[in-house]
């Protein structure tokens, strides 16, 4: 799961519904928000034009189920392949790598696939100072499995298969009101509202700010571990609503919502029900849900393709 944060305060008033104090926060924030925006600022311009998303009037046709299969089952264990030459620092005990020394356009199959494997152990793995362009960051997911195509969200022209993440001065309003209103949904794992949600994310950060716009990652594994065998036991029996239909409605319905491997206008399908405390199928650990998922069921701008496999539900 991920998080891209923003500046959302975590604090109550006794006494104040819980719905009442939301409202009274979407307006003090957005108040400030817009003060602050009518200030004679000079902001930075996005460098890659580019990669400014588009909303063509496109739909596509259903794909079909795919078998289950995953380059990290062909993967050496010892990584003795892709570790040979880079510098290796475990950011966290349960999460979290860098690897340094390694330029991912230049990996051989066999880099690859332990590459693979390396992202199921340790959830994220990063890289610095890539040569990487879109294009070959596309290859580099093709070879994990057929690309995703976001079905609510725009993407650069020409390429559909890639989401670009941007938090810019005319989209920092609307994305402010919907994160105080609802800051856990904030956390994510992606497109976990389709039949088959992808098993890997490339992401590349083009454009950073010196401060803020994190994007932070949690281990679910790590939390189930630290779960009670009592609590384990009641959420490995739950099963809650994935659906894409919020999404799709707070961003305007500009994108075409045809059947496409689960995302389906509302009328068209069902949503989707899964396991609250999945299963990975590539090492068969247990992940606890987000807060959200037991609730209710900066990030940068930058590129973002994710590859299907089938996941075992």
């Amino acid at each position: 799961m991920r998080e891209t944060r923003q500046s959302t305060p975590r604090v109550s008033l006794p006494g104040v519904p819980v719905a009442a104090f939301r409202a009274l926060l979407r307006y003090m924030y957005v108040g400030e928000l817009g003060n602050a925006l009518n200030q004679e600022v000079e902001h930075a311009q996005f460098e890659h034009p580019e990669l400014t998303s588009v909303y063509p009037s496109t739909s596509y046709d259903p794909i079909p189920e795919l078998p289950y299969a995953d380059r990290a089952l062909k993967a050496d264990p010892t990584f003795k392949n892709l570790l040979q030459h880079a510098m290796v620092t475990h950011l966290a005990p349960p999460i979290g790598t860098e690897l340094l020394g390694i330029q991912l356009h230049e990996l051989s199959d066999a880099q690859r696939d332990e590459l693979a494997m390396l992202v199921a152990e340790r959830g994220v793995v990063f890289f610095c100072d890539q040569e990487l362009d879109i294009d070959q960051q596309l290859q580099l997911g093709r070879y994990y499995g057929p690309l995703h195509v976001h079905q609510n969200l725009g993407h650069p022209k020409g390429y559909p298969k890639v989401l670009v993440v941007e938090k810019s001065v005319e989209g920092s309003e609307r994305t402010l009101q919907w994160q105080v209103f609802d800051p856990d949904n904030v956390w994510q794992s992606d497109v976990s509202n389709e039949d088959q949600p992808p098993s890997y994310t490339s992401f590349k950060v083009l454009t950073n700010p010196p401060v803020g716009g994190d994007t932070l990652w949690a281990s679910g594994y790590e939390a189930y571990e630290r779960l009670t065998p009592l609590f384990k036991s009641f959420i490995e029996g739950l099963t809650a609503v994935h659906s894409s239909k919020g999404q799709a409605e707070r961003y305007g319905g500009k994108a075409i919502m045809k059947d496409y491997g689960g995302v389906v206008a509302a009328e068209d399908k069902d949503d989707i029900l899964f396991r609250v405390a999945p299963t990975h199928c590539q090492h068969g650990r247990l992940q606890a849900p987000s807060p959200a998922a037991l609730l209710a069921s900066g990030r940068a701008s930058g590129g973002e393709g994710s590859s299907r496999t089938r996941r075992a539900s």
